[in-house]
């Protein structure tokens, strides 16, 4: 089979079947996964609806969305559960493909864009918690799952906080909540106390999963994914043309200092040669907007300040204070660790799991590997692009990628 074959074992929306030519033609399709949403995957499609199929079926937001396809060389399948959303850029087209506004009839076709979302998506909308609470963070964010966002999916806290925690909701919107739960999280085994709520693919089904971003970077996806200039040659064997790097974009943490107003000696990078080189010290890096700018020179160096809640304001005694401001030194360095991969498709890879990337030296040096951009990066999202069948590779992946200071 040719690279990045895709076999679509399931596209239904309701009673229509987006897989089979004789009632609609699909084009090509994208799911969305991430993190950052406490709302699950989303997944837009583009058809050709040549006799209103889409008309006939009364999209309606009510029907079930079941995406499901498998990598044809090594069997690992992506199966998705949403809910119609909404249909947009509905137009028809003449037979040379013209733009005709408002035309139709025979030898005329519609081109249609939906978007799909999980039905958790659906469910908190409209739908407020009034409710008190006094019970772990873990168990405050499974209460909200199953009775607000209606979850069905599995429900994984492999994260235990401290607790318990007095937490009131007044007529709040579910996903407000949450963020509150979130900012209450004081986890009893991870520094960064820097919570997420999100879904994904677990052992062939989709599950929620509540954790902080340190038990995210222990769990691995097993994939090593490589960037080589040698895949054409003959003696590439199938597994490094599948697990292939197609485009890389470092963080820009690569380039700078990774966070604003710190004092650091800057070090130039050349891509061409790989030669990297120190510098100076640099005293005038500019401050945060608000924040004063120190003299790295002095002794008496100015930095950023910030607020914090004294822990004499907490009628029960917790360390909510300090992890705050954990979350926010966290926060602060993944944001400027951010970098970004096109690959072959792959449904091993998941969000929530870690994978191993190799990118060589731009230098001649066989076998050799950049020590900075190398080792375990955090899938933090993943979108899955399922192109036109005459595209090779017809199924590619672009992921967003941390690195952080986790050892790797």
């Amino acid at each position: 089979m040719a690279l990045g074959d895709v076999i679509i074992n399931n596209f239904t929306v309701g009673s229509l079947n987006f897989n089979d030519p004789k009632q609609i033609m699909l084009s090509g399709f994208k799911v969305h996964e991430t993190i950052m949403s406490a709302t699950g995957p989303t997944a837009d499609a583009r058809v050709i609806d040549f006799q209103d199929a889409i008309g006939k079926s009364r999209f309606d937001g009510t029907q079930d969305v079941n995406i499901s396809f498998t990598y044809a060389d090594e069997g690992q399948t992506a199966s998705f559960k949403l809910t119609s959303y909404q249909n947009t850029n509905i137009r028809d087209h003449s037979e040379a493909g013209d733009y005709v506004a408002g035309s139709g009839g025979a030898m005329h076709h519609k081109q249609a864009d939906a978007r799909f979302v999980a039905p958790e998506h659906i469910a908190v909308t409209g739908n407020p918690i009034s409710k008190s609470y006094y019970t772990n963070c873990e168990q405050i964010i499974t209460d909200v799952l199953q009775n607000y966002f209606r979850t069905n999916k599995s429900i994984l806290t492999p994260s235990p906080t401290e607790g318990p925690k007095r937490l009131i909701a007044n007529q709040e919107p579910p996903l407000s909540f949450v963020d509150k739960v979130k900012d209450e999280s004081v986890s009893s085994t991870d520094e960064s106390s820097l919570y997420f709520l999100y879904a994904t693919r677990m052992g062939g089904s989709e599950a929620y999963v509540y954790e902080t971003i340190e038990s995210m970077c222990r769990r691995s996806s097993g994939v090593v994914l490589t960037q080589r200039t040698t895949l054409a040659t003959a003696g590439s064997t199938d597994s490094e043309k599948r697990n292939q790097i197609i485009s890389f974009t470092p963080s820009r943490a690569f380039y700078k200092p990774p966070r604003a107003n710190l004092k650091m000696v800057p070090k130039t990078y050349n891509m061409a040669t790989g030669i990297l080189t120190l510098g100076r010290l640099n005293s005038a890096e500019p401050g945060l907007l608000g924040a004063p700018v120190g003299d790295a020179n002095k002794e008496n160096i100015e930095i950023p300040y910030y607020t914090n809640n004294d822990p004499s304001n907490n009628l029960q005694k917790n360390r909510v204070g300090d992890a705050r401001a954990n979350r926010g030194r966290y926060i602060a360095a993944f944001m400027e660790n951010v970098s970004y991969a096109t690959v072959v498709g792959n449904p091993s890879i998941k969000v929530g799991h870690t994978v191993y990337l190799n990118i060589p030296k731009k230098v001649s040096d066989p076998g050799g590997f950049e020590p900075q951009l190398n080792g375990a990066f955090l899938v933090s999202g993943i979108t899955h692009i399922i192109r036109p069948i005459t595209a090779t590779p017809r199924y590619i992946m672009e992921l967003e990628l941390i690195k952080g200071a986790f050892n790797s």
